[in-house]
């Protein structure tokens, strides 16, 4: 059984083909695969234009790195049972590194922040805006993707088989990369899309959904609300400077083409399985 969104890399690190690809049942054509391709050109650009450079960016790193490490060091030593003023006469010098680092990552993240915004009011920006917008129903006319489909995260990870069986690889500096997914029913089936593709996986063959109390790590947050807002509390999602983390769902699947599992985060579950009308069990 391996993930319908799985990508085999042992033999071929470039493999792009998923393990799901018997449920693909519609792509784009190529000519959209091209304004794709040239509207993350252009968003790559306006990124740049409103990001730090990046030597600005490596001294922003550092400076967080260093705070946090002093900030540390003056914490555990209050635990010890040093004061303050004791602290700063042990060694002054690492209080005042740890300040100024502060006071420069503070500087170039307001820096960034104004940088993000100007590039957003640009008439530049806006017109990329506008093009994503339109290249998006232009796309989901092609796929045939209805106005009311729901969009959920499903976990997609990269695996080496490895005494015959299958090892997840990182990707990234996070163990899965989470697709957000058109999702809806149609015809009896399951469908998932994304800007690309359409998977249809019969509902009969959904077999259960059980919650994985481990959990997965990811890079992006793709929901508009923030991932610590009240809508995503109750799921107590955490984060590091490397992704998020959150329990999940897996959903497996027995079909005559094989036997499959789908990855969905739990705060996408209960929409998942209004959907698909499959009972989670305890």
């Amino acid at each position: 059984m391996t993930n319908l969104f799985g990508l085999n890399v042992t033999d071929n690190k470039e493999n792009t083909v998923l393990d799901g690809e018997v449920f693909c049942t519609d792509r784009i054509s190529s000519g959209q695969e091209a304004e794709i391709g040239s509207f993350l050109e252009e968003e790559m650009k306006l990124e740049k234009q409103g990001s730090l450079p990046t030597f600005l960016s490596v001294i922003k790193g550092i400076c967080l790195f260093v705070w946090v490490i002093t900030l540390i060091g003056t914490l555990n030593a209050l635990a010890d049972g040093t004061s303050l003023s004791q602290g700063h006469k042990n060694a002054p010098v690492l209080d005042w590194v740890g300040i100024i680092c502060f006071a420069v990552w503070l500087v170039l993240q307001i820096v960034s922040v104004l940088r993000r915004k100007k590039t957003k009011a640009t008439p530049e920006y806006q017109q990329s805006s506008e093009n994503g917008e339109n290249l998006l129903q232009s796309i989901r006319e092609t796929l045939g993707i209805p106005d009311d489909a729901q969009k959920i995260d499903v976990l997609a990870e990269r695996y080496v088989m490895k005494d015959g069986k299958p090892k997840r690889k990182a990707v990234g500096l996070t163990e899965f990369d989470n697709i957000p997914m058109f999702t809806y029913i149609k015809d009896g089936r399951l469908c998932l899309a994304d800007t690309s593709s359409v998977w249809e996986i019969p509902l009969s063959s959904l077999r259960s959904m059980e919650l994985i109390k481990k959990r997965a790590s990811f890079p992006d947050w793709t929901k508009p609300e923030p991932y610590d807002s009240k809508t995503y509390k109750p799921y107590k999602i955490t984060t590091n400077q490397f992704g998020y983390f959150a329990k999940y769902y897996r959903v497996e699947i027995r079909d005559l083409r094989g036997d499959f599992y789908l990855l969905i985060p739990e705060y996408d579950g209960m929409t998942f399985s209004d959907i698909a009308k499959l009972r989670i069990e305890e």
